[in-house]
């Protein structure tokens, strides 16, 4: 059970950083994204947290239909 906690509390974690990142460049850079955006960046950086070693967020990778691994292509 607090091994399941620690994995949500890395989701809320990485959430709430990436909304933060969002917030400054909309007030500081005058960047705006639309939402489909910033879920798609979310997603992305849940697979590169994945790549680091966060292996218990490779889950909610294959949830959000991304592959944390190496895509096989066939020439």
């Amino acid at each position: 059970m607090f091994q399941k906690r620690n994995y949500f509390d890395s989701m809320v974690v990485l959430v709430c950083w990436l909304f933060w990142k969002e917030r400054n460049n909309r007030t500081f850079d005058r960047r705006v994204r639309t939402i489909q955006d910033v879920v798609l960046k979310v997603a992305d950086e849940i697979v590169l947290w994945v790549q680091a070693g966060f292996r218990h967020l490779d889950m909610v990778a294959s949830a959000l239909g991304r592959s944390p691994g190496r895509n096989t292509v066939i020439l």
